[in-house]
Formats: structure tokens, sequence, C-alpha cells
């Protein structure tokens, strides 16, 4: 009963957050994109505040979307199915953690140019 229930409802649910987590990533990159074209535009870009709206929007995205890779693991039937999502999950929670080391200071380069007082 509640293996049926599962294999009729679930890839519905499973699809429904993917969709949601495009959804994010669309909304956010054409924000980003079009905070990115004014600045251009009026010859002032704040660069940092861009990274960070789209790094948030990027990780809100990326909860919905791990969130089904989650809900795929009831419905797994083989071992290389497991091993697949296994790896797809791995690669998503990374990619989720990059944009947070990056604002963190984890990754930071040294800069050439000095920063106004």
């Amino acid at each position: 009963m509640l293996a049926s229930f599962f294999d009729h409802y679930l890839p519905v649910v499973i699809y429904l957050l993917e969709f949601m987590g495009v959804v994010v990533i669309v909304i956010t990159a054409t924000k980003a994109f079009g905070i990115y074209l004014k600045g251009v535009l009026s010859r002032h870009i704040e660069d940092d505040q861009i990274k960070t709206d789209f790094s948030k929007g990027l990780g809100m995205s990326l909860e919905f979307l791990l969130s089904a890779e989650v809900l795929k693991t009831i419905i797994i039937h083989t071992k290389d199915e497991l091993m697949v999502l296994g790896i797809i999950m791995g690669l998503r929670i990374i990619v989720g953690f990059l944009p947070q080391l990056m604002h963190s200071g984890g990754f930071k380069k040294p800069s050439i140019f000095k920063k106004a007082a």
C-alpha cells in the first residue's frame, strides 16, 4: 500500500521540487543580470552585492534540488541507481558550499587595487 503510494505520487513531488529549484535559478540569474546591466549602463557596478545575491539564490535552488535527490533515495531500485544518485548528491553538496567559501574568505585572491577608504 505505502510502496504503491510512493511509486505513484513521490515522482510528482520530486519533479515539483526540481522545477522549483530551476525557477529559483532562472529568477536569480535574471535578477543578477538585470542589476549587472543596470550597473554597466550607469557605470556603477556593485560587484560584491551581485555575487552575494546570486550565490544566495543558487544556494536556495540547490536546497530544492538536493531535497528532490533525497526523496529519490526512497524509490531507488538498483545499486547502480544508488551510486549515481550518491555522486549527484555529493556534487550538489560541494557546489552548494563553494559560494559560502568564496564569500567567507576561503578563496580570496589578493587584489592589486587599493580600496578607497
